[in-house]
């Protein structure tokens, strides 16, 4: 690789650092090419992407990026996944892919220039999704309204349940 295509590169992961809300460092010995594709299919589905690159290249390109903390942690075969999106959805994806291959593991990254370890990406990865929260959300927003509907309610309901005794009581008796 001569050195406008190193340029190049190192400006690439530069702009990927900086736009990218979590970048999880991964160790990744042994996986076969159709492995590494899989992963990358199941990081685009979550708005995510996994690049590998010389370590020296990729310590230039997280130069002036939150994610400058990275630079020490970068040894080894290292590869790394971005995420624009959810950062919970993308480090589900790795943890759970690391979890079926052997030669794939989390090392730890890094959140919006925060620090995490691998125990941390697991737990970030253990949240439930968005969309779920956001549920769960509304959920308890709507229960005190609920509540005061039926309660509302409850009168008028009596009264019908009160009226359909009777008229039940009246269809026996002529019976």
């Amino acid at each position: 690789m001569n050195r406008p295509q190193k340029e190049e590169l190192v400006k690439g992961l530069n702009e990927r650092f900086n736009k990218a809300k979590i970048a999880v460092l991964t160790e990744f010995g042994g996986l076969s090419v159709g492995e590494m594709n899989q992963l990358r299919r199941e990081l685009r589905q979550v708005r995510g992407e996994y690049k590998v690159a010389k370590n020296t290249l990729t310590r230039l390109a997280v130069r002036t990026t939150p994610y400058e903390s990275l630079a020490p942690a970068l040894d080894g075969q290292v590869g790394l996944a971005f995420g624009e999106g959810d950062a919970a959805e993308v480090a589900r994806v790795v943890v759970r892919f690391a979890e079926q291959h052997e030669g794939f593991r989390v090392a730890g990254g890094a959140i919006e220039g925060r620090m995490l370890a691998k125990s941390e990406i697991e737990e970030l990865a253990r949240l439930p999704s968005r969309e779920v929260v956001l549920g769960q959300l509304l959920a308890m927003l709507l229960a005190p309204a609920t509540q005061l509907v039926r309660l509302m309610q409850e009168p008028a309901a009596r009264i019908v349940r009160l009226l359909a005794e009777l008229e039940r009581k009246r269809k026996s008796e002529q019976a």
